[in-house]
């Protein structure tokens, strides 16, 4: 019986300097604060009364 052994080159490691990480999280999470703040400025938003009247609320951006 023949025994055979699969090889797989290591990919080198490198390792991230812990403030990139932070560097790196910081910007991605300020991209999707900016998208959700777009979305949210774009949102019309209506209320329904307990008698079925549809009211409008206009929300003023705040800055």
């Amino acid at each position: 019986m023949r025994e055979s052994t699969i090889i797989f080159p290591r990919s080198p490691e490198v390792k991230e300097h812990p403030a990139s990480k932070l560097v790196n999280a910081y910007k991605k999470e300020r991209t999707h604060q900016e998208i959700t703040e777009v979305e949210l400025n774009r949102a019309k938003i209506a209320v329904v009364d307990e008698h079925g009247n549809v009211k409008r609320i206009t929300i003023l951006a705040e800055h």
